[in-house]
């Protein structure tokens, strides 16, 4: 994925879905340029319907695809294709693009209670996906690419409060991130080279009560106490913090789509 002076885009996504297609939007929004892949014909009519350009891709596919060239690459495949994006940041890269930010996942740090940085990483089969996350960092990983491990993402079509068929732990701390920094934080770890692991969680602990609490006004913003990190299960966002990232949406208990 080379860049000529006349054709190459600002970004290149990789894994169009709910998250790119909302990052193609807001890139497209500012002005710049995107492409986006899907081996559906659904999803690439949505990619269509955004404004950036379709690329029709299947990563489990053996074949050989030229993509449009980029300036930016972001990856946000599924675990289950993962390592299908070795071959394609190694391409990107020799052909100099600037800089691919990978979309990871918390679930390479333990379940036990522990306050846990982006050296605590350790390799372990998802709970959500029955696959080690950190088997495919390392098969992505380079000079030039953010491994960004995002916590649950909440957004538009996807609140907080939606039907599972999973039991519900009310007291459990929350790991999640709102979609509108998960967007942010993309264009800030490129932008300012924040290369390697980077935790994407939002800084302010709560539990699931205590969002529901403030969804029903059992508690006011002014009164709400976040949870202390003493005995949970907190993943540190400390890096992209000490970075210069701030956050639109750091306490959970306040996002917006909470309901359905």
């Amino acid at each position: 994925m080379s860049c000529s002076v006349k054709e190459c885009y600002d970004w290149g996504v990789l894994g169009c879905g709910w998250l790119g297609q909302a990052f193609a939007r807001q890139i497209l929004q500012a002005g710049g340029t995107v492409w986006g892949s899907a081996k559906s014909t659904a999803t690439l009519d949505a990619i269509a319907e955004t404004g950036a350009t379709p690329v029709a891709f299947d990563a489990l596919d053996s074949q050989t695809v030229e993509f449009p060239d980029c300036k930016h690459l972001l990856v946000a495949w599924p675990p289950s294709v993962g390592h299908a994006a070795a071959k394609v940041i190694e391409l990107g890269q020799s052909n100099r693009t600037e800089w691919t930010v990978c979309i990871s996942s918390t679930s390479v740090y333990p379940e036990h209670p522990g306050v846990f940085t982006e050296d605590l990483a350790e390799r372990r089969i998802s709970p959500h996906s029955g696959i080690c996350v950190l088997d495919i960092e390392m098969a992505t990983e380079g000079p030039s690419v953010t491994q960004l491990r995002a916590g649950g993402l909440i957004g538009p079509q996807r609140p907080l409060f939606r039907k599972t068929n999973r039991p519900v732990n009310l007291d459990k701390p929350l790991n999640v991130v709102h979609l509108e920094d998960v967007i942010s934080a993309i264009g800030h770890c490129a932008n300012h080279r924040v290369q390697g692991p980077v935790n994407l969680v939002s800084p302010v602990r709560r539990t699931r009560l205590d969002c529901q609490e403030v969804a029903t006004n059992a508690m006011s913003q002014a009164t709400s106490e976040a949870s202390t990190d003493q005995g949970m299960r907190a993943v540190s966002s400390q890096r992209l913090l000490d970075s210069g990232f701030v956050f639109q949406h750091p306490d959970p208990a306040f996002f917006p789509n909470l309901q359905p």
